[in-house]
């Protein structure tokens, strides 16, 4: 389990040999091909963003998720390079779940909540447009409020990035 490559003709297959903690998951390519955004699961479950090189070097968390954040995930370069889309988790001290979509300026590392979903919906796997200017996303329902819940629906939706309010349509 975690992050492999593969020759196009199924030969040398070989563990992503950058030296993270945990597990990776999740890995996106930059578009220009130089380094793989991944989420990284530790021992207690939670997810922490990180970067490396496409050979593993240079490796850094950008994203530190502490406290009652469980999770930053499912992380997703842009078009242009300039921002990685990802959701978060937080779960509170009585167990509410909050979902939010995020993006990170890669030059800054500075994050911007673009939306935050309603009590018992969670975001999922944001992947960006062509145009760099809507995501499409995965929504599902929670039967209940809380964290590790079993979904009982979901829907796929698109983010305008441009709209004064973002919500998923």
């Amino acid at each position: 389990y975690g992050v492999h490559f593969v020759r196009p003709d199924g030969s040398d297959l070989h563990r992503w040999a950058a030296e993270l903690p945990g597990t990776q998951e999740h890995p996106d390519w930059s578009p220009d091909g130089q380094q793989l955004v991944i989420d990284s699961v530790d021992g207690a479950d939670v997810r922490d963003l990180w970067i490396a090189d496409a050979d593993g070097t240079d490796a850094r968390r950008l994203i530190d998720c502490e406290g009652t954040c469980k999770g930053v995930d499912e992380p997703a370069w842009s078009p242009d390079g300039a921002s990685i889309a990802f959701q978060r988790i937080v779960v509170s001290e009585v167990g509410s779940l909050t979902s939010t979509l995020e993006i990170l300026d890669v030059a800054t590392e500075t994050t911007r909540v673009v939306l935050t979903m309603p009590i018992r919906q969670a975001l999922l796997a944001p992947r960006w447009a062509p145009d760099g200017r809507r995501l499409v996303v995965e929504v599902v329902r929670l039967p209940e409020d809380g964290y590790l819940v079993d979904p009982d629906g979901g829907a796929i939706g698109i983010v305008d990035l441009d709209a004064a309010q973002p919500a998923v349509e």
